[in-house]
């Protein structure tokens, strides 16, 4: 596979797959449970990227994102908790 998809844990990157590339306070690895809306999902930080200097801190997978709300949104505000 192109290094493009590979994220940052050395995994392929799948949209399908439950996971978000994550700020640096949570570790790769990490488990992290989102809500939205009344909606849940768990993810798995595989990823960094560069989206703090647009004041955000998670970018969920496509599959992530639609267990809480409609693609179409965008952009939404979650709540955060980390599962340990």
């Amino acid at each position: 596979f192109s290094p493009k998809c590979v994220s940052a844990d050395g995994s392929k990157f799948d949209e399908n797959q439950l996971t978000a590339a994550c700020d640096r306070r949570w570790p790769l690895g990490t488990r992290l449970r989102l809500a939205y809306g009344g909606k849940t999902v768990q993810v798995l930080c595989t990823d960094r990227g560069g989206f703090k200097k647009y004041g955000r801190s998670l970018d969920l997978s496509k599959a992530s994102f639609a267990a809480l709300a409609p693609i179409a949104k965008g952009v939404i505000k979650v709540q955060v908790e980390e599962i340990k």
